[in-house]
């Protein structure tokens, strides 16, 4: 079976779902909602609204981020239904990419802050035997990438490292696209880290024009589908910042009422 065929009805998918991501001209019009309130009604009468339909303005911002996590997750699970057998695993191990910080932040012994005992991917882990800690680690899902993290290798590249053993048929067509997107994130993170504060929106821009155009080139590849979560992921971060302005400063307004 030829790899157009095999991607066909992955890429129909990708594509009714790239048409359907929100445009400047969103963006741009939930921006003039300052509160939360405002922002949220208006948000559920965009695309945007299967991420935002049950927030609501007085949840916890800490509810907030969690609840937007788990939409993503939802969505990846979406897109691996998608693949082919072979390529599922691969895009399945995307839905761990968001708790690398919190792994990091539990590895190095810290005690686990009061949010993670709320999430059920983080609550094992918040016990103070680091023993046991690791212990609970090597036996969950993250068990590649604390085994490599214990061999001196950092999470990001052991999850890397993880998600290339797990990529499906391998060839130079299949192969060089998914190292050029590795590539293409590394460059960003490495312009993102350097950039001063002001920038970093200019950085995601470029980084979401770079994407569009590796979207476009390689339909009906494997690749495709990671670029789009990547600019599905853009997404998710920009309305996250949004919802996180819009709910942190009421919350610091009214703590020093």
């Amino acid at each position: 079976m030829s790899q157009l065929t095999t991607f066909a009805y992955v890429q129909t998918r990708l594509h009714a779902r790239h048409g359907n991501r929100p445009d400047a001209r969103t963006w741009q019009r939930l921006d003039t909602y300052k509160e939360l309130a405002g922002y949220l009604q208006n948000a559920r009468r965009t695309v945007l609204r299967p991420w935002v339909l049950g927030f609501h303005e007085h949840d916890d911002y800490h509810a907030l981020e969690s609840n937007l996590i788990k939409q993503f997750r939802f969505y990846i699970d979406e897109v691996a239904h998608w693949q082919p057998q072979q390529w599922k695993e691969a895009v399945f191990w995307v839905k761990q990419l968001p708790d690398l910080p919190a792994l990091q932040y539990l590895l190095t012994g810290n005690t686990a802050q009061t949010w993670m005992l709320d999430e059920s991917r983080l609550k094992l882990f918040s016990t103070t035997n680091l023993e046991q800690r690791f212990e609970y680690m090597t036996q969950s899902v993250y068990a590649p990438l604390i085994q490599a993290w214990q061999s001196g290798i950092t999470l990001p590249d052991a999850w890397v490292q993880h998600w290339q053993s797990l990529w499906g048929e391998q060839n130079i067509t299949n192969t060089q696209p998914l190292l050029e997107l590795i590539a293409l994130l590394n460059q960003h993170l490495n312009l993102f880290r350097q950039s001063a504060l002001l920038h970093t929106w200019q950085a995601r821009q470029i980084l979401n024009n770079q994407l569009t155009r590796m979207f476009r080139k390689y339909t009906f590849q494997p690749v495709a589908s990671f670029i789009h979560l990547a600019l599905v992921a853009l997404d998710v971060e920009r309305l996250r910042g949004d919802i996180m302005q819009r709910s942190l400063f009421v919350s610091f307004r009214e703590a020093g009422t």
